[in-house]
């Protein structure tokens, strides 16, 4: 994020010097036209401009990331016909009940593809709708608007741990739509909304809200410096979320399992071994150094920025951004000692680190309002020095219009790939079907017993098997229950099939306790419980005799 900005910085200095050398005492026609075009785009509505740039970069027909597993689930939870014998989508509901009877129910009428690309048009609207305000909020134009949004948020939505706002839907991508109405609410400082909408979110996603309204609630005794209004704050969310808690704890407390199970920590399967690139990664030194140190580094950078520097500047704003900033960031460090101490992650399973997405929206908010507010100013003020026999009225014109020129040449060439790639995409999934593997779904789904289960021996794709061919897979490790037996039992299958793959003879494995009908591989096997039904290119599709 901070070589952007500079890379920003440097372009801009760049277009100012070369305009001021070609540049006379009077603009011309073409760089007045220009000018216009620009301040029209500026005058458009502010939430339409960001929702169309949403759908430009994330709609689609093709289902991708936790699509294809919500949307199964919640499909057969109202529809207990669909597959009732199936293991991938044999979970609880929990906290996930209203997210599965809602679209669930909109399944009896609607394909997933369908449902994807509603889903997906809908929740950018209603992401664009606060996300306007904000952005209104703290003086931007539309034009700086799509370059924040486009070159900082959408490249990097996470500065670490991979959490997202804007890519397919899921039940979180609903409860983000009120967390950023909270962010808004406290910016104009109504606490109390900030709160409310904070406890609506947590209704759809407990773990989004409930992370949020604990900062919000922390932001009210920091900035008031009242022990009271923390105790406000603390018992109006309490109150407001009440009802779900005690459902909740009625799922996953008072009816509790044993988080081991036959010496098997389910915590440790859960938060290490299905989910160390959120949660667990620092059970592992070298994934860490690999693909997750850097991200912490910045952060801490960032966090430093906050405490000794961005504070320093006396806006209302920047200090609101930055105080939520620190407490985020705080959360963050908090939890990384957690979880060099808590090695089988139980506390991390409250993903306490998904939190990292909100420090890359707001750090980025904050960095633009301090560059437009302070370096901007100190920037024009040079150019004002330079050329002092040059109308105040022009210069504020040739200044806006390099300035924009700037930010429509950092715009353009990344907007014009993700563009691309949406149009490439758009009726392409996450899984990217071959011909081949469509026509085994096709003679799987016509040709086998519904009750029918198959193993996919070298790969976790393609997961929109199981709602195509409307059969059974052994395993998916995507597919992650959250009931600890049935958690138990998947990391069981993910051992088997490991095991399996290394050597087709554990195929045995599955005889006293698994009923498993076919075995799919990308490579010609050789077993006597193995009989090949038919090849489909580079797949060849076994018979298992029990």
């Amino acid at each position: 994020m901070k070589r952007s900005i500079a890379c920003s910085m440097l372009l801009f200095f760049v277009v100012l010097k070369n305009y001021l050398i070609c540049s006379k005492q009077y603009i011309s026609v073409f760089q007045t036209s220009i000018f216009k075009i620009f301040k029209y785009f500026n005058r458009q509505n502010t939430a339409l401009v960001i929702f169309l740039l949403i759908l430009a970069n994330y709609i689609g027909y093709g289902l991708i990331g936790g699509e294809e597993q919500y949307f199964a689930l919640a499909k057969q939870y109202m529809q207990k016909d669909w597959m009732p014998h199936s293991f991938c989508l044999n979970d609880p509901a929990g906290y996930k009940l209203i997210f599965q009877v809602i679209f669930g129910f909109l399944l009896k009428f609607l394909s997933f593809e369908q449902l994807a690309f509603i889903s997906r048009f809908i929740n950018f609207i209603f992401y664009a709708i606060p996300l306007s305000l904000i952005f209104k909020k703290l003086k931007f134009t539309n034009i700086e608007i799509i370059v924040i949004l486009q070159v900082g948020l959408f490249m990097h939505q996470s500065i670490w741990a991979g959490e997202w706002f804007f890519k397919n839907f899921e039940q979180k991508s609903l409860a983000y739509i009120f967390v950023f109405y909270a962010i808004y609410n406290l910016l104009i400082d109504k606490a109390y909304k900030s709160i409310i909408y904070a406890a609506i979110a947590t209704y759809i996603h407990f773990l989004v809200g409930g992370w949020m309204a604990l900062f919000l609630i922390i932001y009210s005794l920091v900035r008031s410096r009242k022990i009271s209004e923390f105790i406000k704050h603390g018992a109006l969310y309490f109150v407001l979320t009440l009802p779900f808690i005690l459902f909740l704890a009625s799922q996953y407390i008072f009816n509790s399992e044993p988080s081991v199970i036959e010496g098997v920590n389910i915590n440790r399967v859960y938060s290490v071994f299905r989910l160390k690139h959120h949660i667990g990664m620092f059970s592992d030194l070298r994934y860490f150094v690999n693909y997750h140190l850097g991200g912490v580094l910045i952060t801490i950078g960032l966090f430093l920025l906050c405490v000794f520097y961005f504070r320093k500047f006396k806006s209302p704003d920047i200090l609101k951004l930055n105080t939520l900033n620190i407490i985020i960031f705080i959360q963050q460090f908090v939890f990384i000692g957690i979880a060099l101490i808590d090695k089988n992650g139980v506390l991390l399973k409250t993903y306490p680190f998904r939190t990292s997405s909100l420090s890359a929206f707001l750090i980025l908010l904050e960095i633009a309002v301090i560059i437009k507010r302070f370096g901007l100013f100190s920037l024009f003020s040079y150019y004002r020095k330079k050329f002092p026999n040059i109308p105040y009225t022009q210069s504020r014109m040739h200044f806006a219009l390099v300035m924009h020129l700037t930010l429509f040449l950092i715009f353009i060439p990344r907007f014009s790939i993700e563009i691309s790639d949406t149009i490439k995409n758009f009726y392409i999934g996450e899984d990217k079907l071959t011909e081949d593997m469509k026509d085994l779904i096709l003679f799987s789904k016509n040709n086998t017993d519904p009750e029918s289960v198959f193993l996919f021996l070298d790969s976790d794709k393609p997961f929109s098997f199981v709602r195509r061919a409307e059969r059974d897979r052994f395993v998916i490790n995507k597919f992650t229950p959250t009931n600890n037996q049935i958690i138990f039992e998947w990391y069981q299958r993910q051992l088997i099939k490991s095991k399996i793959a290394e050597d087709i003879s554990n195929i045995s494995l599955l005889q006293d306790k698994y009923k498993v009908n076919y075995l799919v591989s990308e490579k010609s096997l050789l077993h006597k419980q193995l009989t090949l039904l038919k090849q489909f290119g580079t797949y060849y599709l076994y018979c298992i005799e029990q």
